[in-house]
């Protein structure tokens, strides 16, 4: 299951490197192959603890496929995962999701202290006390994880954009914070591209030519040379800007007309 998983991810990584090619309840898709090995004494929890240890180092092996100049200054040796399992949650009937391998995932993460996976527990007023303890000893260990949402505040607001609930009961966190049903687009559309603040002033000192390639990419603002105060500075940048935002916004409502059409 977890050779499985491995495979999945990296081949629909590369399709789609936004996404991260993943967003996934992984308590929930493992538990029946770690109950049934288990049941059948095939593994031990120990055992299924080491072979979770092991995928998170793999996924940390993983790296981005684009070069440092087009991936953001994240890592500067290229684009890392950015990659959450989320745990914990309801099940389509609405009791408590919580499994053994909930458990699990917290402790390898305890045991491993890795930046790849991010953990992401989904609470509710039904989850065991014990859970939430792992979690919050693990975020005492790892400052930053796992992270935390309300499913009594995200379900309902799944519900009112239109989302069956038992759609939105399995709701999940893909990538950062995007919530998102599991095997259902929902989010992608909104990732179009990434706005640059700073490269925005560059070009406001530098006429709107680009430094790395020569180029005329921005708005052909003066030349700094010229200025004679600070609002010649914020002048030139929000004139680039408003010249940025327009391009963006374009972008964006060209990829919502694509998506309306070919992924409704």
């Amino acid at each position: 299951a977890m050779q499985s998983y491995f495979f999945i991810y990296v081949i629909s990584r590369q399709i789609d490197v936004q996404m991260n090619g993943d967003g996934v309840r992984f308590d929930q898709i493992t538990y029946p192959f770690y109950k049934k090995d288990k049941e059948e004494g095939r593994l031990t929890r120990a055992e299924a603890q080491g072979l979770v240890e092991l995928l998170f180092f793999k996924l940390n092996s993983e790296g981005g496929q684009l070069r440092p100049r087009l991936t953001g200054s994240f890592q500067s040796g290229g684009l890392p995962e950015q990659l959450t399992f989320t745990i914990g949650g309801v099940t389509p009937e609405g009791e408590d999701a919580t499994n053994e391998v909930s458990y699990i995932v917290l402790d390898a993460a305890k045991a491993v202290m890795l930046q790849v996976p991010d953990i992401a527990i989904r609470y509710h007023d039904k989850m065991p006390k014990e859970l939430i303890f792992s979690a919050i000893d693990l975020l005492k260990t790892m400052h930053s994880s796992p992270k935390f949402f309300n499913d009594q505040c995200a379900i309902p607001k799944l519900v009112s954009w239109g989302i069956p609930l038992e759609d939105a009961r399995d709701y999940c966190i893909e990538v950062c914070v995007r919530w998102m049903i599991p095997g259902k687009n929902m989010v992608h559309r909104q990732h179009c591209g990434n706005f640059q603040l700073p490269k925005v002033l560059e070009y406001a000192l530098n006429r709107g030519i680009d430094r790395v390639n020569g180029k005329q990419l921005g708005y052909p603002t003066p030349d700094p040379l010229t200025f004679t105060s600070i609002e010649d500075v914020i002048n030139a940048y929000l004139t680039q800007l408003d010249f940025y935002m327009g391009k963006f916004v374009q972008m964006y409502n060209i990829t919502d007309a694509l998506y309306e059409e070919y992924l409704p």
